[in-house]
C-alpha cells in the first residue's frame, strides 16, 4: 500500500483528494494535517465522507511514515520546519498543488510541472517532486500540445476561457510557465492573449476554445491528436460539441475539433476544474510516481446526464 498525507487537509482542495483516495485501492490514508482541528473528525469539514473516513485531523506530519505528501496550502503558510522535513526524507513523493511552478523549480530544478499528457516519461523516471498547475494551465497544455510539438501555433493565440466565477477567481492571468513548458516539447515561440467570460452554467466545469487559421484538413488534424493522446487514458478527441455533462466528477479532458465554414481550426477543451488542475491530476501524478497504472482510483462517473 501506498502511504499517503494531505498537509493543509481542511481545503476544499483538499476534500476533492480525500473523496478519490478513500477509495483508492493501493492508498492507505495515514494523516490530514491541519493544526486548527487537530481532534476533530475529517467528515466535520468535508461532508460527504460519512462512512467512507474514520480518520481524525492530526496537528502535526510524521514524513516518516509516508510515501507521498499532497501539500494543498501555498508555501507561505507553511512553516520551514515542514521544509526541512521534506528534504530529510529525499524519497519521499511531493505533489503540491498551491506552488507557482516557477518559484519551485528555482528551489529543485527536479521538480516536474504535472501534466501526465506533456510530462510522463518525467513522472515515471524517478521524479520525486511535482507541481500540479492550475485547471487553465492543465486543460490549456492538452488543448494545445499536438500543434505545439508541430510548430503549428501562430505567433499571438486569443484563447477564450468560460467557466464559473469563483473557478475564474483562482485562475492565473500569467501563464508564462505552461508557454515554457510547451516550448520544451518542441513549440515555437508564441503568447496567448486570454479573455475570461464567467458562466455559471458550467457548475465546476471550464470550457476553453480558440480558433486558429491552418490551412490543414480536419481528418488530418484529428488524427494528429488521436496519435498523441492514443496511450492516455483521461484524454479523448471528438469531432462534436461536448456537454459538461460529459466530464463534470471526472479526470477527463475532452477536445473538440472542427473547421468554420471560413475553414478556420476551431479548438474546444472541456474537463472539470476541480479534477484538471486540482485533485484529480494530482491522483494521477501520484499513480504515475509510484508505478501504477495511471487510471487507478480515477474510474469516475459523470456527476450529471
Amino acid at each position: 500500500m501506498i502511504n499517503v498525507g494531505i498537509y493543509g487537509a481542511a481545503t476544499p482542495l483538499a476534500g476533492e483528494l480525500l473523496r478519490i483516495l478513500v477509495n483508492h485501492p493501493d492508498v492507505m490514508i495515514r494523516c490530514a494535517v491541519d493544526a486548527g482541528l487537530a481532534g476533530c473528525e475529517v467528515t466535520s469539514a468535508h461532508h460527504g465522507l460519512i462512512g467512507e473516513c474514520t480518520l481524525d485531523f492530526s496537528a502535526s506530519l510524521d514524513v516518516e511514515k509516508l510515501d507521498v505528501l499532497y501539500v494543498t496550502v501555498p508555501y507561505d503558510d507553511i512553516k520551514e520546519d515542514l521544509r526541512g522535513m521534506i528534504a530529510g526524507k529525499p524519497e519521499l513523493c511531493v505533489i503540491d498543488l498551491c506552488a507557482t511552478f516557477s518559484e519551485e523549480r528555482e528551489r529543485d530544478t527536479f521538480a516536474v510541472y504535472g501534466v501526465p499528457e506533456l510530462n510522463r516519461k518525467s513522472l515515471v523516471r524517478g521524479a520525486r517532486h511535482a507541481v500540479i498547475p492550475s485547471a487553465l494551465e492543465s486543460i490549456t497544455t492538452v488543448a494545445l500540445l499536438p500543434l505545439a510539438m508541430r510548430a503549428m501555433i501562430p505567433d499571438i493565440l486569443n484563447i477564450r476561457v468560460e467557466a464559473a466565477a469563483d473557478i475564474l477567481a483562482v485562475q492565473p492571468r500569467d501563464i508564462h510557465d505552461m508557454i515554457r513548458q510547451l516550448a520544451s516539447s518542441g513549440a515555437k515561440a508564441f503568447d496567448i492573449l486570454l479573455s475570461f467570460a464567467a458562466n455559471e452554467a458550467l457548475g465546476r466545469v471550464m470550457r476553453i476554445s480558440c480558433d486558429l487559421a491552418l490551412p490543414v484538413p480536419i481528418d488530418n488534424i484529428t488524427d494528429m491528436y488521436e496519435e498523441q493522446y492514443d496511450d492516455h487514458n483521461l484524454t479523448f478527441i471528438t469531432g462534436e460539441e461536448v456537454s459538461p455533462n460529459e466530464v463534470e466528477g471526472t479526470d477527463k479532458c475532452i477536445v473538440s475539433l472542427d473547421k468554420s465554414p471560413e475553414g478556420n481550426l476551431q479548438l474546444r477543451a472541456i474537463a472539470d476544474a476541480r479534477m484538471r488542475g486540482g485533485a484529480g491530476d494530482a491522483v494521477h501524478v501520484m499513480n504515475l510516481l509510484m508505478g501504477l497504472y495511471e487510471k487507478t482510483g480515477l474510474a469516475l462517473k459523470a456527476s450529471r446526464y
